[in-house]
């Protein structure tokens, strides 16, 4: 006998502030009716992720000119409503659910898969009971956020279905989106599917699940163009002698090292310990040959680059950005698929992507479209990660607004940030914006 259990997966749209009042929760469907059921088979990509924390990621938006009546601000939310429901077609999977069968007369294992029912994704509107007065940024409007559950998709793809509502919002609704979507799972050569888990029920395997630790703190660090060209130009300087190899060090790269000599340095870490670096990184154009941008899922996998810490500060950008280099290049098609021969002998989840002081972890992208999110009303001036997001140890990579600039939000314990900031060596690379631009 095969049971099959449902489990919400549902997307979650948000568009309030910290302290709340909900006016009101719906289930938005695609607009387009579907009479017929569509299944998803997970890849090992998306399975390990299943009890991982929701992506998380809010944008803030200027309010306009003049003052905005309530009607004003009815006729938004139903727009938004609207033109969710039109992007949701395009998007089918987030209207599903995530089903669980269990496999009772075989081997005791369950499987998993998105049952695309039509069943609808959450959309929250709340306000905040503050007046203008209680911030010192009196420009911004709710912030608008978006929750979708990890399994489903990863940071490539969520950001494909933000850019893709906020054209359909803006353009007043359409039946084409500019890049379609490839909703056709990858799989490794002879995979069996579903893929089977080793669990004998749904409970055994959520009784797995650890919550995050509380949210610490967190600062946002803005790189400019010119700064980052200083510090590339330096860690080229420092490594011309190896191979060339400072003709292929990326401007991230060497932002991270020097984020990560700082993280370092600020934490008072034992000169013989090992701190490591655990940077997320895209598949798709890895693989031979490589998934359409546009492919829907998870192809995310970390590459880890690790260092004595009295190494690492003795030589600091220039064995960052060496270390971080040859990780990145070595993430291959090769390796990708050695990875999931690994994973498919023994699944594993991961539980919760953080890091710590010794641990460091970073997400996102500076390919990612964050600024051309414009719902109608003008483009994002910020953008955040949810509370979720925020582990000690935790970094997200974003463009930032200025092209080829950068931002990093850094999530750490108080002492940690505090002793970034005081470190000069740290600090002369990083641009304080205006309250305008860094809330």
């Amino acid at each position: 006998m095969t049971r099959v259990v449902e489990w919400n997966s549902r997307l979650r749209i948000r568009s309030y502030s910290e302290e709340v009042r909900y006016v009101s929760t719906s289930i938005i469907r695609q607009a387009t009716d579907h009479s017929e059921t569509t299944r998803i088979e997970l890849t090992p990509w998306d399975l390990r992720l299943l009890l991982s924390q929701y992506i998380q990621k809010g944008l803030l938006f200027t309010k306009p000119a003049g003052k905005q009546s309530e009607q004003e601000e009815t006729n938004i939310i139903s727009h938004l409503k609207v033109s969710l429901s039109e992007t949701l077609d395009h998007f089918f999977p987030l209207a599903g659910r995530l089903a669980i069968t269990k496999h009772d007369d075989d081997d005791g294992t369950i499987s998993v898969n998105i049952n695309c029912n039509s069943a609808g994704a959450e959309f929250i509107h709340a306000t905040a009971d503050v007046t203008i007065a209680d911030y010192p940024w009196p420009q911004l409007r709710s912030p608008h956020r978006c929750s979708i559950n990890h399994t489903i998709c990863d940071g490539t793809s969520f950001w494909h279905f933000l850019n893709s509502w906020s054209e359909i919002s803006r353009s007043g609704g359409s039946n084409h989106i500019s890049r379609p979507t490839v909703f056709k799972r990858w799989f490794f050569e002879n995979t069996n599917c579903p893929i089977r888990l080793p669990f004998s029920t749904d409970d055994e395997f959520i009784k797995n699940y650890t919550p995050p630790p509380p949210p610490v703190d967190g600062r946002v660090f803005h790189f400019t163009p010119e700064n980052i060209s200083k510090l590339k130009a330096k860690a080229n300087l420092l490594v011309s002698d190896q191979a060339n190899e400072s003709s292929m060090i990326s401007f991230l790269h060497v932002v991270l090292a020097h984020l990560w000599v700082a993280i370092t340095r600020a934490s008072c870490l034992d000169p013989n310990e090992e701190t490591s670096y655990q940077l997320a990184i895209d598949n798709r154009t890895r693989l031979n040959p490589p998934l359409p941008e546009s492919y829907f899922g998870n192809s995310v996998q970390a590459v880890i680059a690790t260092a004595k810490v009295g190494e690492l500060l003795e030589r600091g950008i220039e064995l960052g950005t060496s270390l971080l280099n040859q990780v990145v290049k070595s993430h291959n098609d090769a390796a990708i698929r050695r990875f999931l021969v690994s994973w498919m002998e023994k699944p594993t989840m991961m539980i919760v992507f953080n890091g710590s002081v010794s641990t460091l972890v970073t997400v996102g992208s500076t390919k990612f479209n964050i600024y051309g999110n414009d719902f109608g009303w003008g483009q994002p001036i910020a953008v955040r990660s949810g509370f979720t997001n925020h582990g000690d140890g935790k970094t997200t990579v974003f463009a930032g607004r200025v092209e080829g600039s950068i931002d990093i939000e850094a999530c750490f314990y108080l002492e940690t940030l505090k002793g970034m900031e005081n470190d000069s060596a740290f600090m002369e690379a990083i641009t304080v914006l205006p309250h305008s631009q860094s809330v």
